[in-house]
């Protein structure tokens, strides 16, 4: 098993989300870097338009279904339902603890 993913892959479902996310911007702070002796990068994935990283992972694997029957929990549900509702058919979401 490889370690990384195949960068056509990756450029693939980048332009897959592309539509669907912010680019979100890398930060970076002095003195964290001073505190540990390296410099550290910060993805700002919170600045992402449900205020949550798993909006790349979500999209892209939505965008890569045919259909969706999820048990998702609010941030989930909220980061997925634009991109449903304007991809494919009707989702079905339902809460955790929902009975089927």
């Amino acid at each position: 098993m490889d370690l990384f993913p195949d960068i056509e892959i990756v450029k693939t479902a980048a332009a897959r989300i592309a539509p669907y996310v912010h680019r979100t911007p890398v930060f970076t702070s002095a003195t964290v870097d001073r505190i540990c002796g390296k410099q550290v990068f910060f993805k700002c994935e919170s600045l992402q338009k449900v205020g949550a990283f798993k909006a790349r992972g979500a999209v892209n694997a939505v965008l890569s279904l045919a259909g969706v029957i999820s048990r998702v929990i609010k941030t989930a549900k909220t980061a997925l339902s634009p991109i449903l509702r304007a991809t494919m058919p009707p989702p079905w979401l339902m809460p955790p603890g929902a009975g089927v």
